[in-house]
């Protein structure tokens, strides 16, 4: 959503699911983004689903990145 670009729109579905899942494939992260959005996103792309970062963390943290922002 923050890149306002579709991932993978050009490849398959069927193709995209095992690049995905089965291959840990993710899109890259524009280096002009935030680095506090980059680090959760990259985090919450973690293959172990407990070393995601709950939903609260991640409103923690985009909380106080705009703190720190204002």
């Amino acid at each position: 959503m923050i890149s306002l670009n579709e991932p993978y729109r050009k490849v398959p579905k069927n193709i995209m699911e095992k690049m995905v899942v089965e291959k840990d494939y993710r899109p890259k992260c524009d280096e002009k983004w935030p680095a506090t959005l980059t680090r959760i996103i990259l985090k919450s792309w973690d293959p172990v689903p407990k070393k995601r970062p709950s939903f609260t963390a991640i409103k923690d943290a985009l909380t106080n990145a705009i703190k720190i922002r204002s």
